[in-house]
């Protein structure tokens, strides 16, 4: 056998020495595995194993939407958007009645005393008016720009 395998040889038996340090220290025992005496030039270039630690990113949680203002009979409240953002809004009826929102055509029953949402897409630009359906009383006026 030359001596550049004997050294080889050597190495490779320094590795495998560590790697069963390495795996059978116990879990009580933390201190760092005893390392083996380099005797040789060869046994030098065998590389030592690496630690390798990797952190998971956790997800933030999106922030919930702002469920809009309160719509009431008391004062005639002006909500602004732009085409393609999701209008919200709440009302509250007294009496309990239709939240009707014009041009778009939506509505939401709304019974005495509760408060109601009322949650669409903006589509069309314009101003658009927001009532008490049966009372015809305007609660709200919805101005959608491009």
């Amino acid at each position: 056998m030359s001596r550049t395998q004997r050294f080889a040889l050597l190495g490779g038996a320094v590795v495998v020495l560590l790697a069963v340090l390495l795996l059978t220290r116990s879990d009580e025992d933390k201190s760092p595995a005893p390392q083996a005496a380099v005797t040789s030039a060869a046994a030098a270039t065998v590389p030592s194993p690496e630690v390798i630690t990797t952190t998971t990113a956790k997800k933030k949680p999106k922030p919930k939407p702002a469920p809009g203002p309160i719509l009431t009979a008391d004062e005639l409240t002006t909500i602004k958007s732009r085409v393609g953002k999701t209008i919200r809004f709440r009302a509250r009826s007294a009496d309990g009645d239709e939240v009707h929102v014009h041009g778009y055509d939506k509505s939401v029953e709304a019974p005495a005393g509760e408060v109601v949402s009322v949650e669409f897409e903006a589509t069309m630009p314009g101003i658009f008016e927001v009532e008490f359906e049966n009372a015809g009383l305007a609660i709200g006026k919805l101005e959608v720009g491009e």
